[in-house]
């Protein structure tokens, strides 16, 4: 199908058919162990370069960027976002909600570190793929100007962190005499 249809047909057939499952779930099952995460990236990487009839050596990164799409990785981290944003909506879950404390729900004076999360220090594995612990990792490494945002709607929020991490995304090889680009800088 690669070489048949528009580059827009198929992103939509890579949003349908692809994307939308590896989404379903991922703030649950987003903190498993590197080994099973990776062998997913692999596979989203694959299918973005079939989307973008690229090689199949080619970076992604451009790819990512060049059609306004997350990483898999980043898309956890979205998700994750999403999910102290509600918090802040006050439209998460008590339960959860009680897990996520803000550093501003205990200070009284407002500062920039005030929008962060308290983190509780531990190196236990299973601690750290904790789903509340990876939110407050993912929300505490977003700029102040994203944390501070209040009163606009989560679909809003979720296109800002969107755009913010795919700014941070290369539109071209930076190596030096790369095998795969063949370009010489």
């Amino acid at each position: 199908m690669k070489h048949q249809l528009p580059l827009p047909v198929m992103k939509t057939i890579y949003s349908a058919l692809f994307f939308s499952i590896l989404q379903y779930g991922i703030s649950v099952w987003g903190g498993t162990s590197n080994k099973h995460f990776n062998r997913l990236v692999t596979l989203q990487k694959k299918a973005i370069r079939h989307v973008a009839r690229a090689k199949y050596n080619s970076h992604t990164e451009p790819i990512f960027k060049k059609l306004g799409l997350l990483n898999l990785d980043d898309s956890y981290t979205l998700q994750c976002n999403k999910i102290l944003y509600k918090k802040k909506l006050d439209i998460l879950h008590p339960y959860h909600a009680q897990l996520l404390k803000l550093k501003k729900e205990k200070q009284q004076i407002i500062t920039r570190q005030s929008y962060d999360v308290i983190m509780n220090k531990s190196n236990n594995f299973q601690r750290i793929n904790n789903l509340v612990y990876k939110v407050g990792i993912s929300w505490n490494n977003l700029p102040f100007e994203l944390k501070s945002l209040e009163s606009i709607p989560e679909r809003a929020f979720a296109r800002k962190i969107k755009s913010h991490y795919l700014s941070k995304y290369k539109e071209t090889c930076l190596i030096r005499n790369c095998y795969i680009c063949n370009r010489d800088k």
